[in-house]
């Protein structure tokens, strides 16, 4: 019979099998922001960093444009920093080639540990660096009470990743209730199940890891106003309420594209709308798309914004191990050839059987709260002067948005709204 293991990491870990108090809901509301008290904490990265952090923004890409090629007529939304933190975790529980393959995907070549450092680099930055805008990664190990987790990898989570293990009879209903409680407290409410708990007790998981990314920014300079107009969407026309504001905002120009970047609270996070140029189709925007583009928007010139508010909720189902697959891990799906040695004590034979993300995010006159849950399931066989130009961006018909930290250089989210 077969063992479910379900190695879970998100929307957006300290292994000790004892309890843990449950930390409080994130705050919905983030006080204003005034000129007089702006002090952003910006994230210093070091030259090896900013090259893991080039490299995964590259990876989050290529994974969001395989989900985007297959996802033509829905919207679409993906943290790639919760799936790459979520790899990395699970690769100091893989060996050899398995190992080898999940880093070089991300192109990380061999350095587990200079990936896993700058996670605890980038999640404390990320919390500390707004003190007007939310972020918070919380991270938890449920493991069976028939198994015990390799020492060294409890050893490597605890050290890079904070994580906590607790351990519990997942055979019952109680156990994934409880897990699904804590996803729901650690998202501020937005997600609150990522596991089936009407399983049966003869298919209990072996252990399950998860991440909850959460985030909640108000507007540095908040919209004039929200105004009725029409969207010109997939489906054709419809009326949508648009946030409608001037400002210096960042700006950017491609041969396909229009971006826009607008600030949350100091400034550091961003929200960035990239609209297709008149006659360009969506996808061949975002398949041109560099990382680069995201954060080299120039703040010089005045830019009128139009840009629609929406809700949108979305789960991969079954997306990610093909995307994954295409990034070169295979090794890593194939019970004859995964080495997840690292993972328990024993020699259990393990492979990646599932791999799941859901996500959410509220943009509003207000700001934005955004926050994803990623899981992984293992089974076991057992600047200078210039003349100044007004621009406009109107994003009435399908974009591309992405949700940014900008001194880091780090995409937290990746989406596509249709409307």
């Amino acid at each position: 019979m077969k063992k479910l293991f379900l190695l879970s990491l998100g929307t957006l870990f300290l292994f000790s099998c004892q309890n843990k108090p449950p930390v409080e809901n994130p705050s919905p509301e983030i006080p204003s922001v005034t000129p007089e008290t702006k002090q952003p904490e910006p994230i210093v990265l070091s030259v090896s960093e900013r090259g893991v952090a080039s490299a995964v923004n590259s990876f989050g890409l290529k994974v969001f444009s395989s989900l985007f090629s297959g996802e033509q007529a829905q919207d679409l939304l993906f943290s790639p920093l919760s799936l790459s933190l979520d790899l990395t975790l699970c690769a100091g529980g893989a060996n050899g080639e398995t190992q080898a393959q999940i880093l070089s995907s991300m192109g990380l070549g061999g350095e587990l540990e200079a990936a896993a450092s700058y996670y605890q680099t980038m999640v404390a930055g990320l919390e500390s660096a707004d003190p007007y805008t939310q972020f918070t990664s919380a991270n938890s190990v449920w493991v069976h009470n028939e198994y015990t987790p390799a020492v060294s990898f409890v050893d490597y989570a605890q050290s890079y990743f904070d994580a906590s293990v607790q351990c519990r009879d997942l055979s019952v209903k109680e156990g994934f209730a409880e897990i699904n409680l804590w996803c729901k407290e650690k998202t501020g409410g937005k997600l609150d199940k990522i596991v089936d708990d009407s399983r049966n007790p003869d298919q209990a998981p072996a252990v399950l890891l998860l991440n909850a990314l959460y985030f909640n920014g108000g507007w540095t300079d908040p919209f004039d106003q929200v105004q009725e107009a029409p969207f010109y969407g997939v489906d054709g026309e419809c009326s949508a309420s648009f946030l409608v504001g001037k400002s210096n905002y960042g700006y950017l120009e491609t041969e396909s594209a229009q971006l826009v970047s607008i600030p949350y609270g100091c400034g550091l996070y961003m929200f960035v709308v990239a609209v297709p140029k008149e006659g360009v189709a969506l996808d061949d925007m975002s398949e041109s798309l560099r990382e680069q583009d995201f954060f080299g928007l120039s703040t010089a010139d005045p830019v009128n914004v139009q840009i629609p508010e929406f809700e949108l909720s979305y789960s991969t189902n079954d997306a990610l191990i093909p995307a994954l697959q295409a990034c070169g891990i295979t090794d890593a799906f194939n019970a004859e050839t995964a080495d997840f040695s690292k993972l328990l004590e024993g020699n259990k034979p393990l492979f990646i059987s599932k791999v799941l993300q859901k996500s959410v995010i509220r943009v509003d006159e207000k700001g934005t709260e955004a926050a994803a849950v990623t899981l992984i399931g293992v089974d076991a066989d057992d600047v200078g002067g210039h003349e100044i130009v007004e621009r406009t961006v109107v994003a009435n018909r399908p974009f591309v948005f992405a949700l940014v930290e900008s001194s880091s250089r780090s995409i937290l989210f990746l989406g596509k709204k249709l409307l």
